[in-house]
């Protein structure tokens, strides 16, 4: 796995887990990724999104919803990274330093 990928899936992972219960719409997703430092003139689009949020699940098993009600997506409150005393918290914590 390329490290650029990984930094691309741990930025995308806190800007979903910190959009909290209410979630995030990909509109504000891809502005976000426009103002990250990860940003290097290519936008980010619908296919890169749902390739990433593949790969999330795949890799760390983590499932980014969506809330079809309002097209926002979040992460389960049950989630496993919403428990501190999961050990993939502390990867995800550690690999974002």
């Amino acid at each position: 796995m390329a490290t650029n990928n990984l930094r691309r899936y741990i930025w995308l992972i806190d800007v979903v887990y910190s959009a909290g219960r209410n979630g995030i719409s990909f509109e504000d997703i891809a502005r976000k990724w426009e103002h990250s430092s990860l940003f290097e003139d290519d936008e980010y689009n619908k296919r890169t999104f749902h390739r990433h949020r593949e790969e999330i699940l795949e890799i760390f098993d983590l499932e980014i919803k969506c809330n079809r009600s309002t097209a926002n997506y979040y992460f389960d409150e049950n989630d496993d990274i919403s428990n501190p005393s999961i050990s993939r918290t502390w990867l995800l914590e550690s690999l974002s330093v």
